[in-house]
Parts: C-alpha cells; sequence; structure tokens
C-alpha cells in the first residue's frame, strides 16, 4: 500500500511540477513595451525638430495604452503598428496642447536606426478612429522624420 501512496505522490508532485512551469512560460507575462522615452530632442530644420518628446507606449492583450507629449502637446496612444520591421507607429488622440484641439487624432512614426527618427502625422484622411488613421497613412507619409539628437533613444519593443 505505500508503495501506491508514494507513486501517487511522486505523480501529483510532477504534475504540479508541470502546471508551474506552463503556468510561467505563458502569456502573462506582463505589457509589451512598444516605445519608451524621456525627454527625447530632436534634429534638423523639419517636422518635430526642435521639440522634445515624452513617450510611454505598451501593448498587452491586444490592448494599446499609453501616451506621447511633442513638446506641450499631449496624445493619449490608443492604437498601434509594429507589423513593418524597423518601424513603429502609433496613434490616438489629442488630449491637451497649444497645436492640437482635444479628440484631434494624430500618428506617430518612429523609425528605428543610428539615431532613432520620428515623423508626426495629422488626420489628413478625416479617419474617423485610430485603427482608421494608421491603415490610411500611406507608405509616401513615413517621411519628413526629424533625427534624434546625439545622447538621446527611444527604446522600442
Amino acid at each position: 500500500m505505500r508503495a501506491k501512496q508514494h507513486r501517487l505522490v511522486a505523480a501529483v508532485l510532477v504534475a504540479v511540477a508541470m502546471l508551474a512551469v506552463a503556468g510561467c512560460s505563458g502569456d502573462d507575462d506582463g505589457p509589451t513595451t512598444l516605445a519608451k522615452g524621456e525627454d527625447v530632442e530632436f534634429a534638423g530644420e523639419r517636422g518635430v525638430a526642435g521639440q522634445t518628446l515624452n513617450i510611454t507606449a505598451e501593448e498587452e492583450d491586444g490592448v494599446v495604452t499609453g501616451e506621447f507629449r511633442v513638446t506641450e502637446n499631449v496624445i493619449k496612444v490608443e492604437c498601434a503598428d509594429t507589423g513593418t520591421d524597423g518601424v513603429v507607429i502609433l496613434g490616438g488622440a489629442a488630449t491637451a496642447g497649444p497645436d492640437v484641439a482635444v479628440g484631434d487624432l494624430l500618428a506617430l512614426v518612429i523609425r528605428e536606426g543610428d539615431p532613432d527618427s520620428v515623423a508626426l502625422h495629422a488626420n489628413l484622411s478625416g479617419a474617423e478612429s485610430c485603427t482608421e488613421l494608421l491603415e490610411s497613412l500611406p507608405a509616401a507619409a513615413q517621411s519628413d522624420f526629424a533625427d534624434v539628437e546625439d545622447g538621446y533613444d527611444i527604446e522600442t519593443g
């Protein structure tokens, strides 16, 4: 009888260990950082050149959250496109700022590189949602990039 109990206990311990390992390897690792940067300054004379970017954008379980600030303009991040290698596109609605109206949809295109570069796009297509805005950006709209000043970086996931 004791041998059966020991085998049962051993089987239960193996099952518990397998469940623990499976639980640790799941998708519950927390949010994925899409973009992060603090007081990032831009060089050049085009686009957001001469301005400062603060950004935190994350995705968890298909939900995109965060905000980006271009100088005093604040945009709540609501959607993202990370499907192009080396490019992260974030979109959302303005919540404050002297150069935007509350509710305006804007897209921020981050091109990874050395240096990173950024382009900011208004809703010229008349998109009614964040996703529509990102879908409406033609490949040609990914121009007018301003490079990040030396010593600054935008972390992308």
